[in-house]
């Protein structure tokens, strides 16, 4: 994820956002749609190219999501809608993981109560929490077609440039 982080900042003032977080997306998708097979017998470095895919794709969405959703503001709000953003962002991130953990904890407390633990029940605990991702991912997927479907003007551009630029 750090890695497209640094990598994207450069593509977000050049093309779309609405592209580049359904591209997000759709890498943070095939890297869930992996995890949803888990097994004890899981080849741990197709776990782990999975995990880099999702992480790149998670990476590829917060930057074009965050800049996509100010964009067009005019420049006295966006100190108060960056703010805003960030918090929501923040929360909806806090909401999805206790989400998240709820639903593999439910699993695995039934998984203890009919006494079924062994490694491919566990690992299928997982799965099943991945899917949970999945479904996060689609409703992503429909905030994400509220974004800018156009890249920034010209003007925009000229502009941000201008304002990241100290007077003296």
């Amino acid at each position: 994820m750090a890695a497209s982080l640094l990598v994207v900042g450069k593509f977000t003032d050049r093309t779309s956002p609405r592209l580049l977080v359904i591209s997000g997306l759709a890498l943070t998708t095939i890297g869930a749609l992996v995890c949803t097979q888990l097994g004890a017998d899981t080849n741990v470095v197709l776990l782990g190219a999975a995990l880099l895919v999702s992480g790149g794709g998670i990476g590829l969405v917060m930057v074009p999501a965050m800049a996509g959703a100010i964009r067009d503001m005019p420049g006295s709000v966006i100190p108060r809608a960056s703010t805003a953003n960030r918090i929501i962002m923040q929360i909806g991130s806090s909401f999805g993981a206790a989400v998240l953990i709820l639903v593999a904890q439910t699993r695995m407390d039934h998984l203890i109560e009919t006494k079924q633990i062994t490694p491919d029940s566990l690992a299928g605990a997982y799965g099943t929490t991945f899917w949970w991702v999945i479904g996060f991912v689609v409703v992503s997927v429909l905030l994400a077609l509220l974004l800018p479907a156009r890249k920034p003007s010209q003007q925009q551009q000229t502009a941000g440039e201008a304002s990241a630029i100290p007077s003296l």
